[in-house]
């Protein structure tokens, strides 16, 4: 059937030209009036037009190719740092002929995949822009869902970095959707401001076949910015991007590119927690009313995204903090600008009022500054102890200054909730704090006496830390329960007790802090021998920590207690002191979720193959990395323990980055040539290499559905071993 009778005009590349090399037509001979001489075909350019074809292809699997001079475009952005990091929400509607799924967030475990498939018929739009992460487990999910549902055609509209990568390592992850346009990531080195530009795939099909990003003007320092991604990998989607629209597809598109993505303000609840998520301004004039109106349990007022925060609108929070419902059990701040931390310090927080994350800035000696984040219970040991904060910059951590120091380790003890069998629903002391402050007194005078009472007044005006800690200094030999003997749950030093796992820390220091850090890191050593001992146990890792008592073992329980303080936290329960000649002792015991154990290890134990050779993630108590679990019988120069450092001449980093590697290098290398791996062994260098099976001709074995994410490649048929002949 002729496309020009078809009712629905197609938008697609112009010319007629080929989606992955659009010069190609230019060398072609032409065989009209052959017997003129002047339109004889002329060799000479055909062959030099060919070389250029040929050194333009070889150089796609080659370094990350520089954008070319010019001066840099303005582009619509769309700020990355204000995405979602919560568990993805979606939302299914209608527009025109089409259903529309919008995801935001993080595809994990808990995505309901096959839920959503039964609303997914006909012709489906899946706006994905806004999709920050995709677990293993979310995979499985977003599969479950495409294999249920009917789709008859499928669009990605603004596929985020997160889905690209995914799209370039599991073919069936975009299912029979066409890519309409990717989000590529840019940052700012002058300002850090992070941002993602909207490529599509036929207004931008030169850039995108020829892998060459636009020089974008920073939205907010105007200065040229090149792409934050290696273009070879992430361009790298030919096959699967749209080279033609349909005119009512063009339109949806257009529809949901230019709509307005989002109202002021957005509250949603999951489960028993609310969210209240500020988009815009937020002035004396903000209506809060019905953002607040109607809460209970737990609520996330988001703040990452707000634009602005004038002083009227700051006190206008403030008071709806002040005035929440009974039926609230806490509220926790996520992006609180440094102005509203100071304010909660000096003025006393609201109860039951917590900050989770602060809104400040980064820079290096040079005086590059990057928008930050900082989580204050992530960062808890490191701003008590006044080691490195863990933020990721472009430069070297170590030259990192973050601003407002002060006033953040002020915030980690008085403004972090931590969830504490001693604290109330509104944050104070559960057993010291009566129904007002005369009958406090009451009971102080009559039962503490004088001293006891002048340290419980403080505490009740200091409006309670973030955990339980000593107030009360005792006699040398005298714990601060009042015996000579610490309590008896110092004699259990690990015990398992329903969900929970519990640790017991010692620690000395010159404060009370001091004496909390060095404990928290004893405990920490202690899950890292369980960790250890669990990991060795379910998956033979030979990667286990330094000798107690090095200095290798001190480093590894510092760098295994940040890395792992966001999933696997360790919840203080109660303690005790007591004073040491000069400096304060103190034993505490601490609370981890058995759920959060058991996914740490389920997570560490996962493993990639890849030329006979097993890999894993290094633990993480060790430098970040990925080393050899396995070696299969004809690989003779790996071993386990072995370190990779590159697969087919490029850099790994993770496991996620050695799976996409070795995929490239096995598609790229032919059969009968070489593939090469290699490893570091206690600083010596090393490389595997073996030859790529040629395909069997018949299979005798059916192949796992295409659509199944697998972490294992299929064994080679008779693969070749190291340097032998086939």
């Amino acid at each position: 059937m002729d496309s020009s009778s078809d009712p629905r005009k197609r938008r697609q590349i112009p010319n007629g030209q080929d989606p992955v090399d659009t010069q190609v037509e230019t060398i072609a001979p032409s065989h009209e009036a052959a017997d003129d001489e002047s339109s004889w075909f002329d060799y000479t350019s055909f062959e030099g037009e060919l070389d250029n074809l040929v050194a333009r292809e070889a150089s796609r699997t080659g370094e990350w190719e520089a954008p070319r001079a010019g001066a840099p475009v303005r582009r619509p952005t769309i700020d990355l740092r204000s995405m979602p990091q919560d568990d993805a929400m979606y939302d299914v509607r209608e527009l025109g002929p089409f259903t529309v799924l919008t995801v935001r967030g993080r595809i994990n475990e808990s995505f309901p995949g096959k839920e959503i498939a039964d609303s997914l018929q006909g012709r489906v739009l899946f706006d994905l822009t806004e999709v920050t992460h995709v677990t293993s487990f979310g995979v499985r999910t977003w599969l479950d869902m495409l294999r249920n549902a009917k789709i008859s055609q499928g669009y990605i509209i603004r596929a985020s970095p997160a889905v690209v990568h995914q799209v370039s390592m599991i073919q069936s992850f975009r299912g029979p959707a066409q890519i309409v346009s990717v989000l590529a990531p840019y940052v700012c080195l002058g300002c850090g401001a992070e941002f993602g530009v909207t490529y599509h795939s036929i207004d931008d099909h030169q850039a995108l076949a020829s892998r060459n990003p636009h020089l974008v003007t920073c939205p907010d320092c105007r200065i040229p910015v090149a792409m934050d991604e290696n273009p070879w990998v992430f361009f790298g989607l030919d096959e699967e991007l749209a080279t033609s629209l349909e005119e009512d597809v063009t339109w949806a598109v257009a529809h949901l590119t230019e709509s307005k993505r989002h109202a002021p303000i957005e509250k949603t609840v999951v489960g028993e927690t609310t969210q209240i998520r500020f988009r815009g301004p937020i002035t004396e004039f903000t209506a809060l009313r019905r953002a607040f109106t109607g809460l209970e349990g737990e609520v996330v007022v988001d703040l990452r995204s707000a634009s602005e925060i004038s002083a009227g609108g700051m006190s206008l929070l403030v008071g709806r903090l002040e005035q929440l419902h009974p039926s609230v059990a806490r509220v926790l701040i996520d992006g609180a600008p440094i102005e509203l931390v100071s304010t909660l310090l000096e003025h006393g927080r609201p109860g039951r009022v917590w900050i989770r994350s602060v809104v400040t800035k980064v820079s290096n000696r040079t005086g590059l500054e990057r928008h930050l984040v900082l989580d204050l219970e992530q960062a808890r040991g490191a701003l008590s102890s006044g080691g490195p904060l863990p933020v990721e910059v472009p430069w070297d951590p170590a030259e990192s200054q973050v601003e407002h120091l002060a006033i953040l380790k002020k915030a980690v003890r008085k403004l972090v909730y931590r969830s504490d069998a001693l604290l109330g629903p509104d944050g104070r002391f559960r057993d010291l704090v009566p129904s007002g402050a005369s009958a406090w007194l009451g009971v102080g005078l009559a039962v503490l006496g004088v001293g006891a009472l002048a340290n419980g007044v403080a505490m009740l005006v200091d409006d309670g830390p973030s955990e339980p800690t000593p107030t009360t200094e005792v006699s040398d030999g005298m714990w601060s329960h009042g015996s000579a003997l610490p309590p008896g749950w110092v004699e259990v030093p690990v015990l398992e007790e329903g969900n929970q796992m519990f640790l017991v820390g010692h620690g000395i220091g010159d404060s009370i802090d001091d004496a909390e850090h060095h404990a928290r890191l004893h405990a920490a050593g202690l899950l890292l021998e369980v960790v250890s001992n669990q990991l060795a146990e379910t998956t033979g890792f030979t990667d286990r920590p330094p000798p107690r008592g090095t200095e290798g073992w001190k480093q590894s329980v510092e760098r295994f207690e940040q890395l792992t303080s966001n999933d696997l936290p360790m919840m203080r329960q109660e303690e005790v002191t007591r004073r040491t000649g000069s400096r304060t002792e103190m034993v505490a015991r601490y609370a981890v979720p058995r759920a959060h154990l058991d996914a740490r290890v389920e997570a560490a134990s996962r493993t990639e193959r890849h030329m006979g050779i097993t890999v894993a993630a290094r633990p993480p108590w060790s430098v970040p990395g990925v080393s050899v679990v396995k070696v299969a019988s004809y690989i003779t120069s790996a071993q386990p323990g072995d370190v990779v450092d590159e697969v087919g001449g490029r850099i790994v980093s993770d496991l996620d980055s050695f799976r996409r590697l070795a995929e490239q290098s096995s598609e790229e290398t032919e059969p009968g040539d070489i593939l090469t791996m290699n490893l570091d062994r206690q600083g010596e260098k090393v490389q595997a290499s073996v030859k790529k099976p040629k395909p069997v001709q018949e299979a005798t074995e059916p192949t796992a559905p295409a659509d199944e994410p697998t972490s294992e490649e299929p064994t080679p048929p008779a693969p070749t071993p190291e340097g032998s002949p086939e």
